[in-house]
């Protein structure tokens, strides 16, 4: 093979390399499937989401797809998730989706006299 100068590019392959990253900013890639649900339920302001996650991918008004933060980082999941249940047990969000890194403690149930007494249909998806 070729020895380089350390440092040195070769024109062919930087230009190979712009044509390919041009190539995969184009492309149509499908949503992770928790963020598929929550776009088809009827996106973030109707679907209380208590995951682990610190960062959504959400398709806004105008339809654009956007790599969104949720709260304000890492450590302030937690009260995210705390939130998201109060708006779906208040009625604000009639969709839950609870994951395994969210469940612990937390409760969907219907309470008589609470301000959401709706029926509940659970699903689990894995």
């Amino acid at each position: 093979g070729i020895i380089l100068p350390e440092g040195s590019t070769v024109s062919a392959c930087v230009e190979l390399k712009e044509a390919l990253l041009t190539r995969v900013r184009l492309l149509d890639v499908p949503n992770s499937a928790l963020d598929m649900f929550i776009d088809e339920l009827g996106g973030p302001t109707a679907v209380a989401e208590m995951t682990g996650r610190s960062h959504r991918i959400i398709r806004k008004e105008n339809g654009k797809i956007v790599h969104e933060q949720r709260g304000k980082g890492e450590s302030d999941v937690e009260r995210v998730n705390v939130t998201e249940c109060r708006q779906f047990q208040d009625g604000k969000k009639l969709v839950s989706i609870i994951s395994d890194a969210a469940s612990v403690g937390i409760s969907l149930h219907a309470k008589r006299g609470g301000n959401n007494e709706r029926r509940r249909v659970h699903l689990t998806v894995e």
